[in-house]
């Protein structure tokens, strides 16, 4: 169990290393410019997309929501339009071009999640992206700022973009007050 442990946490960091540290100093200066940052994801991704909501508001002071904490809204949108909808059509309701929308999904492939950048897209708001499995994903496609993990192992994938996010939120808690 150990040399696995070590094995994970390895590959982790290999993975980490290979980003481009430009693309941190772009995630944060657009995190600074947003007006409003919105988050989405699917499972794991939409507790990620909490959680950052919550962090990149209270230690950051940065006015963030994750369309994915409303039950409500999204059984609606998903029973009357269909599931692929449910980010995108409050989107259209929320987003502007002074906004920020961060895009979650480890394989890059969720119908819900394409379809909220394509909204993000059309309102010219700027979009980050946090994917895997293969970098050639459309929800990679649409990123000003793209984090691509080079693998196609969920918890290898979904570890990375929290690690990422987790480290927009400290360097931002500590550099940067509204």
């Amino acid at each position: 169990m150990t040399n696995e442990w070590f094995e994970f946490i390895s590959i982790i960091t290999t993975l980490l290393s290979r980003i481009n540290l430009l693309e941190i100093e772009s995630a944060t200066n657009l995190l600074q410019k947003a007006d409003k940052i919105y988050l989405v994801g699917n499972g794991a991704s939409a507790t990620m997309a909490n959680h950052y909501a919550s962090d990149f508001m209270k230690g950051c002071w940065f006015k963030a929501i994750s369309l994915c904490s409303n039950n409500s809204i999204i059984t609606a949108i998903a029973n009357d339009d269909g599931y692929k909808y449910t980010y995108s059509e409050q989107l259209k309701h929320l987003i502007t071009e002074k906004d920020l929308l961060i895009a979650i999904s480890s394989s890059g492939k969720s119908e819900n999640i394409i379809n909220a950048c394509l909204v993000a897209e059309e309102k010219n708001a700027k979009i980050i992206t946090l994917t895997g499995f293969n970098v050639d994903n459309p929800v990679n496609k649409f990123g000003d700022v793209k984090f691509y993990i080079d693998s196609k192992d969920y918890g290898i994938v979904e570890s990375s973009h929290n690690i990422i996010l987790h480290y927009l939120v400290d360097i931002n808690n500590i550099n940067y007050r509204r």
